[in-house]
């Protein structure tokens, strides 16, 4: 996971994590999305999903085409 997580760093691609329920890796997904200036989200239940898809989708940067 460190390997990938580095070759996106390196490919200026930003990591974003969700990690859902209790067996979820929140300290493993929250350093790859550090590494990545993505960002970590937990969700504990569905219900929090829709807020945290809202927040990444504000955070992309915008597309341009012609």
């Amino acid at each position: 996971m460190d390997t990938q997580a580095r070759r996106a760093e390196e490919n200026h691609v930003r990591i974003y994590t969700v990690s859902f329920g209790t067996d979820s890796d929140t300290t493993l997904h929250q350093l790859i999305a550090e590494k990545t200036e993505g960002a970590s989200y937990y969700a504990a239940d569905h219900a929090h999903l829709t807020d945290i898809f809202v927040d990444i989708f504000r955070r992309l940067p915008p597309i341009i085409t012609q």
